[in-house]
C-alpha cells in the first residue's frame, strides 16, 4: 500500500473502529477442489460475526496461535515479530480497512521507527497479542457479514492443530530413520575391504579393541 493511501485511511473520514477477535477457525469439506478455510471474527461485546476466507497455511497458523501450539521451530509470523522487536518496534493495533475484489485489506500500526505497514495482519496480531479493529461500515454491510457458509464447516482449530502436530511427528520420525540408516552405512566397512583385506594388514583400518601389528604401532587400537 502506498504511503498516500495509508494516510488517507488514517485521516480522511475518520472511520469508526470496532474491536473484534478471532473467534473460530473452520475448514470445510469438498468433493471437488481444495477445502475452503475461514477465520471467523467476532465483535467484542456484540453479536456480529465476519468470516474471512483464507489459504490453508495462513489458517493453520491462526489455529496454532489460538490453541497455543508451539511449532518445532519459529515460523514466518514469529520471525516477523522477532524482526519488529529487533527494530525496537511494537504492534499498536491491526485495522481491517476495506474489502476489494473479495479480499480484505488491513493495516498494521506500529509504535516505532518503521511506521505503518501492510502484512498478513491477523496472524501477526495473534502472535504479538495486538488488538484487531475493523471499520464499522464493513460490519454494517449485510453482504459482507451475511454469509453463513462457514457454519457448515466441520473442522475446527483444535483438529487442524492436531493434524499439524501429527505431520511434525511423522517428519521427526522420518528424519531419525534417515539418520540411523546413514550412521549404519558409515559404520559398515565397504564390501571390497571386508572381502580382500584381512584385519591387521597395513591397508585396512584396525577396529576398536583389535590387537595386531600395524605400522609404527603394536598393541590395542583405541
Amino acid at each position: 500500500m502506498e504511503d498516500e493511501e495509508v494516510q488517507g485511511v488514517l485521516a480522511d473520514g475518520e472511520p469508526t473502529w470496532v474491536q473484534v477477535e478471532v473467534a473460530e477457525i473452520r475448514r470445510g469439506t469438498t468433493e471437488e477442489g481444495p477445502a475452503r478455510h475461514a477465520a471467523v471474527l467476532r465483535e467484542r461485546g456484540g453479536e456480529r460475526r465476519l468470516a474471512i476466507w483464507m489459504g490453508q497455511p495462513e489458517t493453520v497458523a491462526l489455529a496454532s496461535s489460538l490453541e497455543s501450539y508451539e511449532t518445532p521451530r519459529p515460523m514466518t509470523y514469529q520471525f516477523g515479530a522477532g524482526l519488529l522487536r529487533a527494530s525496537r518496534s511494537t504492534v499498536a493495533e491491526v485495522r481491517i480497512t476495506r474489502l476489494a475484489d473479495s479480499t480484505f485489506y488491513a493495516l498494521v500500526l506500529l509504535d516505532g521507527p518503521a511506521g505503518p505497514g501492510e502484512v498478513d495482519a491477523l496472524n501477526l496480531a495473534l502472535v504479538v497479542n495486538a488488538p484487531i479493529r475493523i471499520d464499522a461500515l464493513l460490519l454494517d454491510d449485510a453482504d459482507v457479514v451475511g454469509s453463513s457458509e462457514w457454519k457448515q464447516y466441520p473442522t475446527h482449530a483444535a483438529e487442524l492443530v492436531a493434524e499439524l502436530d501429527e505431520r511434525h511427528r511423522r517428519d521427526r520420525a522420518a528424519l531419525r530413520a534417515r539418520r540411523c540408516r546413514r550412521e549404519i552405512l558409515e559404520a559398515k566397512p565397504p564390501p571390497e575391504e571386508a572381502a580382500h583385506d584381512p584385519p591387521g594388514t597395513p591397508t585396512s583400518r584396525p577396529r576398536r579393541g583389535e590387537r595386531g601389528t600395524f605400522p609404527l604401532f603394536q598393541g590395542t587400537y583405541e
